[in-house]
């Protein structure tokens, strides 16, 4: 072991390029920090898109682009393209909509319609009575 404890490092952590996932000090840190942004920027947007799809639901990015052009790449439920602007200036794409019991995906929203059944809570009963209360009370 080398000086602090930390096994197959310098004694100067922050200046290695890779970082040792076992040691959490500020220096080891801040390295990785650089070195990810760096790396996800040498990649490109689709790989990091790739990657959070893949492990948010199990799905590529090819993937997705297919459930997209099936829906024609509009909303599953609306039937409109997303028009969300997100924080950057973008816009955003189409959310994933997935069981969140069986993780089965049933198709891409947009942020109003996702918002929606997510209030609602992906409940049928819910759904069903929001929409007997809207035939009750008319327009």
């Amino acid at each position: 072991m080398r000086k602090g404890g930390h096994p197959n490092l310098s004694a100067e952590h922050g200046e290695h390029l890779m970082y040792n996932r076992g040691c959490r000090c500020d220096k080891c840190k801040t390295a990785n920090a650089v070195y990810v942004k760096a790396d996800r920027h040498k990649r490109g947007k689709s790989w990091v898109r790739n990657v959070n799809l893949k492990a948010a639901f199990g799905i590529t990015l090819e993937q997705y682009e297919n459930i997209l052009d099936q829906q024609n790449g509009v909303c599953a439920v609306c039937k409109n393209p997303e028009i969300t602007i997100g924080k950057y200036g973008v816009l955003l794409p189409l959310a994933v909509d997935h069981n969140h019991v069986t993780r089965q995906i049933r198709g891409l929203l947009c942020l109003r319609c996702n918002r929606a059944l997510g209030l609602l809570h992906d409940s049928v009963n819910n759904i069903k009575a929001l929409l007997e209360y809207r035939r009750t009370y008319g327009t």
